[in-house]
């Protein structure tokens, strides 16, 4: 459905629901963000935010709401930065649950529409009686329809409306960066067909350095020599925690697997000796993006550039993609200069902002490279 053919004044917000209960206060919300004070709109935005998705979970009236904040995506530039903050916090509880959903069945035949909304619709509760009535409908909630088809609905908004997100014209580099995480995402989470290659099998060579899937082989490898030199200007901050990395290289191997991603060791084939490691992260058909790390005893040495080599070609053959993307923190001069060896066009700045992984503002360039 056309989202700019849904009047949101006609829906029955009172019959649908949000996590706090039933949805009956987002035409007032609405009211507030279209003709408020600029910290009454801002206001109305957060707590929007905070009843359409909680703790990754998403509820019926979510698709809902982010078709009208896509829509309001488009006329309010003062909001622009909070809108796409809320667009990017739905997003992230799309890919939480993504991995669920892989291959399911369970969306057939549905598609995003008044359906949804209509009065016949089996996503709206019955008249409002009384708050023992609700906490009983709470109670016996249906999982499937309430939860499992709005994660898909917000799903199909987001993928259909992919490019007026990605065109959105950044303010700064923080906005820059969130339009760049829901691309992302987005791309991700879309249906497609990954090629998975086998971990079992999986090695390369080139020049002296031989690249293998992360595991446990490596353990100690990865967790003494990410130190705080090495670590500086990669995405997170080093964790001493032996458990950390062992989940690190869990997860790493899960995601390998299901071919989202591919975390490499690179070893010299001279003696064997750990080198770094290297990872095609984010595997999708429209995007890849590469990155990597060196021990600091094998800093400076053109290491960087075999490996960007290596990755370039393990992508060319085993991933279906169109993009390669590197990012690099601006102060890593050294690291900004790879891409543009390998013909990577500048396409802009950005900016991350502290996170628990890691603490601290970092300024990015990204580079593109289109096969």
């Amino acid at each position: 459905m056309n989202r700019s053919k849904i009047d949101f004044n006609q829906i029955p917000w009172d019959r649908l629901v949000h996590w706090e209960g039933r949805a009956h206060n987002i035409p007032a919300l609405i009211q507030v963000i279209e003709r408020g004070s600029t910290h009454e709109q801002r206001m109305a935005l957060v707590t929007l935010a905070n009843q359409i998705e909680q703790k990754g979970g998403l509820v019926i009236s979510t698709p809902i709401v982010v078709a009208y904040l896509l829509e309001r995506l488009t006329v309010d530039s003062n909001n622009q930065d909070l809108i796409l903050r809320v667009l990017l916090k739905v997003a992230k509880a799309i890919g939480l649950q993504w991995e669920v959903f892989i291959n399911t069945t369970e969306f057939d035949g549905l598609s995003f529409g008044e359906d949804i909304w209509s009065q016949h619709s089996k996503y709206l509760w019955p008249p409002y009686l009384s708050q023992v009535e609700d906490d009983a409908l709470w109670a016996s909630l249906d999982p499937v329809l309430f939860y499992d088809h709005a994660w898909f609905y917000t799903r199909e908004l987001l993928i259909a409306n992919k490019e007026s997100i990605f065109g959105v014209r950044a303010k700064d580099g923080i906005e820059q960066c969130l339009i760049y995480d829901l691309e992302t995402i987005i791309n991700m989470v879309k249906d497609q067909q990954r090629n998975i290659v086998s971990i079992e099998d999986f090695s390369y060579e080139i020049d002296h350095l031989k690249f293998v899937p992360i595991s446990n082989d490596f353990l100690y490898d990865i967790y003494d020599n990410l130190t705080e030199e090495v670590s500086k200007y990669l995405s997170f901050d080093p964790v001493k925690n032996i458990e950390f990395t062992k989940e690190y290289i869990r997860s790493s191997r899960v995601e390998f697997e299901r071919g989202a991603a591919m975390v490499l060791v690179v070893l010299d084939t001279k003696n064997n000796e750990f080198v770094g490691s290297c990872g095609i992260h984010d595997i999708n058909d429209e995007t890849v993006e590469l990155g990597l790390w060196l021990k600091e005893s094998k800093q400076g040495k053109g290491l960087g550039t075999i490996i960007v080599q290596a990755m370039l070609n393990i992508v060319k053959e085993n991933i279906k993609t169109r993009t390669i993307i590197y990012s690099v923190e601006e102060a890593n001069e050294y690291s900004s200069r790879l891409p543009i060896k390998f013909g990577f066009q500048y396409v802009y700045d950005f900016i991350v902002e502290p996170s628990v992984l890691k603490n601290r503002l970092r300024r990015m360039q990204q580079f593109r490279l289109q096969l």
